[in-house]
């Protein structure tokens, strides 16, 4: 048996493997470049080799849904996929409405419209029939939202879609981070999606921007907070 996880402190790991009676082994090797990103108001830093921040340029915006649409549709309009990790439901689904809105027209590669268009018919049937409005209309503009709201056959819809590449734009809970694989070349945190705190302890960090660049997926990841 081998268990494996990129966030369990190295301390608990040998904890965990002394009770098991097991051997550890631990890597920082990663193969697939992550480059992390801090927003702040005085620009955008990226993280250093060594843990320090360098300033890279000034910040898209002011406004924080003008920073997040900027940073989506720099990687949407080349047919990259984008997580939106949003602070609940509600912000979840407005995100997605204003991310539809910004990025209509921006990707026109071939085929692509009949794809969404599929997504569109499983979403009907998953919802027997009644499926959101508003959702139906972002998924034809390449983007959806993913909680805890939507029955469990909508989220597989929602799931293939973005995996499949029909859904380019996710907007999604921190629950999506640890228990769904959904790699994408870029992850955006929003401030304040845990219980109001301003940051993400270093653990939920690591699950949402874990899931920026995977091997066989994409040549880089990217993560902004």
């Amino acid at each position: 048996m081998v268990a494996m996880s990129a966030t369990v402190a190295e301390e608990s790991l040998r904890r965990l493997a002394k009770w098991l009676d097991a051997e550890t082994y631990v890597s920082t090797h990663r193969p697939v470049e992550l480059r992390e990103h801090v927003v702040a108001p005085n620009g955008v830093y990226v993280k250093e080799g060594g843990g320090d921040l360098r300033w890279v340029c000034e910040a898209p915006s002011a406004v924080e849904a003008e920073i997040v649409t900027e940073l989506v549709r720099q990687v949407y309009s080349r047919a990259h996929s984008s997580l939106v990790f949003c602070s609940s439901r509600s912000q979840c689904s407005s995100f997605a409405q204003k991310l539809c809105q910004a990025l209509r027209g921006l990707n026109t590669t071939p085929g692509w419209e009949d794809a969404r268009e599929e997504c569109v018919q499983q979403l009907v049937a998953a919802a027997e029939g009644s499926p959101d409005p508003t959702l139906v209309e972002c998924i034809r503009g390449g983007v959806a939202w993913h909680h805890a709201g939507l029955a469990s056959a909508e989220k597989d819809v929602v799931e293939a879609g973005f995996r499949s590449g029909a859904i380019l734009a996710l907007t999604c809970t921190t629950t999506l981070a640890a228990g769904v694989n959904l790699p994408a070349r870029r992850c955006v945190m929003l401030r304040g999606f845990i219980a109001g705190a301003a940051t993400p302890s270093m653990a939920q960090y690591k699950q949402m921007a874990g899931r920026a660049g995977r091997k066989g997926q994409s040549d880089l990841g990217e993560s902004f907070l």
